[in-house]
């Protein structure tokens, strides 16, 4: 069954990838790659046991919405469908669609001596929908992905310097370099289902949207950066206020990456800080 999940999972990540591939409706008749693959990771999601019924039902309607949030061509309809794709992404977020389970790959581990316990989960419920939202809904610049794999790189060291800096400072986390044995598996989760759903939600969608609403206005400059970043800090609210103050902070640097370098800077950026966190100090924060 590990197995089968593990193919899911490989799946669905090569499918995340294949949104760079160069592919035009216009001159292919076939599907896009991404969504072959995404087909295929659904399937050997369900055939694993990840997903029931209700599962691919909501999947569908995320997908369904998505696609109409951009090519309805009434603006009513568009916005409705763009309404029902932003609430039905949220709840994918917060694992709150039934038939869609998360597969536990340690549980309730100590990472260092001082930290406290931990449970990585692998959600293909947040990895699927943060795919549709990148595929079909996030404007993505052509021809600039090396600059923005550099750039969102150095803003995510950048912005580490203050935000986990601060955090360990208050003694939230504690100073613990490490290399455990799982963190291939933690890369591989954060790096494809939490990141990417983050930013394309975040950065892709609100602060995108809400720049894109203000048009040549001063406050667009800065605006959408802190709205989004205001609720991305809310978003961490189970965390405490220590974690919504390091998670707004976090998504200024972000918001500046996507602004600069688009979305593969901001998914970059965001997981950039994350690894500085992960392999460098507790995790996910000291033992009290």
């Amino acid at each position: 069954m590990a197995d089968a999940m593990a193919v899911a999972f490989l799946l669905l990540a090569t499918a995340i990838l294949a949104i760079w591939l160069p592919w035009s409706p216009d001159r292919h008749r076939v599907p896009a790659p991404w969504a072959v693959l995404a087909g295929a990771a659904v399937v050997a999601a369900t055939l694993s046991g990840l997903i029931e019924a209700s599962g691919v039902l909501a999947i569908a309607a995320l997908w369904a919405l998505c696609a109409g949030a951009v090519h309805l061509r009434q603006r009513g309809a568009r916005y409705a469908a763009a309404l029902g794709a932003l609430a039905l992404a949220l709840a994918f977020t917060v694992h709150a669609i039934p038939g869609l389970h998360p597969w536990v790959v340690a549980d309730q581990i100590r990472l260092s001596a001082d930290s406290a316990p931990m449970t990585l989960r692998l959600n293909f419920d947040k990895g699927i929908a943060g795919l549709l939202l990148l595929a079909l809904w996030c404007h993505r610049p052509a021809g600039h992905v090396r600059h923005a794999l550099l750039l969102g790189l150095g803003v995510g060291l950048a912005t580490a310097v203050p935000v986990v800096g601060g955090v360990w400072a208050s003694g939230f986390i504690g100073f613990a370099p490490k290399l455990p044995a799982i963190a291939p598996a933690w890369m591989f989760a954060n790096a494809f289902l939490t990141s990417v759903m983050e930013e394309a939600l975040f950065r892709g969608l609100l602060q995108e949207r809400l720049a894109v609403a203000l048009g040549p206005r001063p406050s667009a400059r800065w605006l959408p950066i802190a709205l989004a970043s205001l609720l991305f800090g809310l978003a961490h609210a189970g965390g405490g206020p220590a974690l919504v103050l390091a998670a707004g902070a976090a998504g200024v640097g972000y918001g500046l990456a996507y602004r600069h370098g688009g979305i593969e800077a901001a998914v970059v950026a965001h997981f950039t800080l994350n690894a500085v966190h992960f392999f460098g100090f507790t995790y996910p924060y000291a033992a009290r």
